[in-house]
């Protein structure tokens, strides 16, 4: 009888725990994902801004004698440099793209996992909006340069008339925040389950512990029907 009271006891506090870490969980999940994505974005407009300000100052240098193009070709190295520098102080991989006004992408430094095509464009409904001189801050595949969704921030670049040349584009994989976010959650899970089954084990004996002398007092209750009298029930 106070075995299965118990018991009962038991199997609703270990539901409602399990719920509540369920919910626990979902909510962890969402809040890392946010936070994610947010300081990614912020991490990846500071490496387009970062670059696109390099260049920006070595085109003031190189004049409106040539097209971006050239300058691009010029300068190869030293841009090298400045993608190499930004990439380095990135606790995360990015790509990085240098295209002229029409969305031609000019150089290409992508990531161990970027599956980047060679001639592809950067998509116009983008280029119309850094060409109109608007940071751009998105979510999105570039329309199939990526496979999967990324985290992508574009820097306009100007000549000396305010003419936008160009743009430097750094793209970051949403998939190494979800990786961050997985691995956060099933670090809190597995804390979670070992302290329910602590609780588990402490609640088994501490109601074993309880029930004990109400188990002998039933005991002594029949024997004492069945008229000996001789039972005694230790006092605690």
């Amino acid at each position: 009888m106070f075995k299965s009271i118990y018991v009962k006891y038991i199997v609703t506090f270990m539901v409602i725990i399990g719920t509540s870490l369920i919910l626990l969980l979902a909510i962890i999940g969402t809040l890392v994902d946010e936070y994610s994505e947010t300081s990614k974005n912020e991490a990846v407009s500071a490496a387009a801004g970062a670059i696109g300000q390099g260049i920006q100052t070595k085109l003031q240098k190189f004049g409106s004698s040539g097209s971006f193009a050239t300058f691009c070709d010029h300068y190869e190295n030293d841009i090298d440099v400045q993608i190499n520098t930004v990439k380095a102080m990135a606790n995360f991989p990015v790509t990085v793209f240098i295209a002229d006004s029409e969305g031609s992408i000019l150089l290409a430094r992508p990531d161990e996992n970027c599956d980047y095509q060679n001639g592809a464009q950067i998509p116009r409904s983008l280029m119309d909006e850094i060409n109109n001189g608007v940071e751009q801050s998105v979510l999105n595949n570039l329309e199939g340069i990526f496979d999967t969704p990324h985290v992508i921030s574009a820097t306009p670049i100007y000549l000396r008339n305010n003419y936008v040349c160009g743009t430097v584009i750094v793209c970051c994989d949403m998939e190494s925040i979800s990786d961050f976010a997985e691995v956060l959650i099933k670090t809190v899970a597995i804390s979670s389950l070992w302290v329910m089954l602590a609780a588990l084990i402490a609640i088994y004996f501490i109601s074993d512990r309880i029930s004990a002398p109400l188990k002998e007092m039933r005991q002594a209750a029949k024997s004492f029907a069945s008229g000996e009298f001789s039972v005694r029930v230790p006092v605690v």
